[in-house]
């Protein structure tokens, strides 16, 4: 494969990774007013060191993301070396944080319920450990064009990235099952208010956007082509650190004054 080739290739990634970089900063900036009241001054318990981490590292991922990818002339030593791996390092983080946020989610909706706790622990390493062991185990040498052009060793079939994803949407599935199972108990009990009764909804849509998000990625890993998977990959920390936010951060407006309320969140049940 030619230079021109490869250099085309990764203008179109670079290209992916400043569009994510420009909306991650525009979703930062209307969303910093809320996150100064509810948040600074707090202290740092664990919930807000997990907040802040699925906050801010996607700014590390796509930071990295944008050096790794103008970086002339394209080699492996950036793309697929010590610095290109640093990179996905940073975007698998992104992802466990989010998937971790689910845990502590299903946790509160169950009333900190120690049998959930474990076994929803238990799920979560389970899947991760099977997916990171698989995809280092099936690696091999790339068939694809662009990647033999960078000499890129040890990449992922479409076998292991198909068992990542299965593993990662079964959690995902699991949760949803638990939180739908805590939301219809709660619904049956007549006691609850209307502001809990949307804590557990919304709860609901935070984890089925999720999903989706996970199965688009599986879609577009097994059938497109690298240049779509990595600009799919570029914005899935944007997509995550959103949804970071919005686990935390739900704002409620009353039926009579439309002025927010303090979020009602997973924090009424674990302080921040």
């Amino acid at each position: 494969m030619s230079v021109a080739a490869v250099e085309s290739y990764l203008r179109v990634s670079e290209t992916g990774i400043i569009a994510a970089a420009a909306l991650l900063a525009f979703d930062y900036c209307l969303t910093f007013e809320r996150e100064v009241r509810w948040v600074y001054g707090t202290k740092w318990t664990l919930a807000r060191i997990h907040f802040t981490l699925s906050r801010y590292l996607p700014f590390v991922g796509v930071g990295l993301a944008i050096e790794t990818s103008r970086v002339e002339p394209p080699s492996e030593t950036n793309y697929c070396g010590s610095f290109g791996t640093t990179t996905n390092v940073v975007y698998y983080l992104c992802i466990i944080l989010a998937e971790a946020m689910l845990i502590v989610r299903t946790y509160a909706c169950w009333q900190r319920d120690k049998k959930i706790l474990f076994g929803t622990c238990m799920l979560f390493i389970t899947c991760m450990v099977v997916a990171i062991v698989v995809s280092q185990t099936l690696s091999q040498e790339p068939n694809d064009p662009v990647l033999k052009a960078l000499n890129c060793i040890g990449v992922e079939t479409v076998v292991s990235a198909a068992i990542q994803y299965a593993s990662l949407i079964a959690y995902e599935t699991g949760m949803l099952c638990l939180n739908f199972i805590s939301f219809r108990r709660m619904k049956i009990n007549r006691n609850s208010g209307h502001v809990v009764i949307t804590l557990y909804r919304d709860g609901l849509v935070y984890i089925m956007v999720i999903l989706v998000f996970s199965i688009i990625n599986a879609v577009v890993a097994l059938t497109a082509s690298i240049d779509f998977t990595d600009v799919l990959n570029s914005w899935s920390p944007i997509a995550f650190s959103h949804l970071a936010y919005f686990s935390t951060f739900e704002r409620r407006v009353d039926g009579n004054i439309n002025s927010p309320f303090r979020p009602c969140c997973l924090t009424c049940m674990l302080p921040l």
